[in-house]
């Protein structure tokens, strides 16, 4: 068994040590509060509940941000490639299915006590990081997502979040009328889709930067101190 510990500071500037036992071929990893650490020394560090296994795939691979304690404590921000999905509005005559191309994008989650706290989603342009405003329905201009009829209960990693976002219903609450600040043109959400239904790409030119946010800002604000 291979034994090793290294000292840090979180984004709070709070002290933890990331902790690594190898043993039988499998690595267990997991953040401990100088208090946790003293008390794993003062106990046997072959117990394996004092770890957390990471499981594979539990981060997404395109994770540019990731924060780890155990499965009901961490934070991760990831990429989502641009790619044609379904979208589901719901509008006042009934749900209209559209199959129209997502720009790529950046999602970012705190789960705390196994609850997911903290939320939010953008678009992003290929070679760039800037970071534009998600040009559809659900989305605040923050960034933060409504959940409505998304339901997290289920998680097993990380990309289960972001599945789970696509898959739900669709609305016109945080896209306003024309869509403005959300998109560069002045369509309502039902207009913009049928006008990129018959298109491959999302239009890098219907983005609108998010100047409020940075790639930079949001890796370092999402992974929080735990207590």
């Amino acid at each position: 068994m291979k034994f090793t510990a290294t000292n840090g500071t979180d984004m709070s500037g709070n002290p933890y040590f990331k902790v690594v036992m190898e043993s039988a071929g499998k690595t267990t990893i997991r953040n401990l509060s100088v208090s946790q650490f003293i008390e794993v020394l003062g106990k046997s560090t072959t117990e394996e509940r004092q770890y957390v296994q990471l499981r594979d795939g539990f981060f997404p691979e395109t994770a540019v941000s990731t924060w780890f304690s155990d499965y009901e404590n961490y934070s991760c921000v990831w990429e989502v490639p641009a790619k044609v999905r379904l979208l589901i509005l719901r509008t006042a005559l009934g749900d209209k299915h559209f199959h129209v191309p997502f720009p790529k994008m950046l999602f970012a989650i705190q789960v705390k006590n196994g609850q997911v706290t903290k939320k939010a989603c953008f678009a992003m342009k290929k070679g760039t990081d800037k970071i534009f405003h998600y040009p559809f329905g659900n989305v605040a201009s923050t960034g933060d997502i409504c959940m409505g009829n998304i339901s997290t209960s289920d998680m097993q990693k990380v990309s289960d979040f972001s599945d789970a976002f696509f898959s739900g219903i669709t609305g016109n609450d945080y896209f306003g009328s024309s869509g403005a600040g959300k998109v560069s043109v002045s369509f309502s959400q039902e207009q913009l889709l049928e006008k990129i239904s018959t298109l491959k790409a999302f239009p890098d030119a219907f983005l609108v930067e998010d100047k409020a946010h940075t790639l930079k800002g949001l890796c370092e604000k999402f992974p929080l101190n735990y207590k």
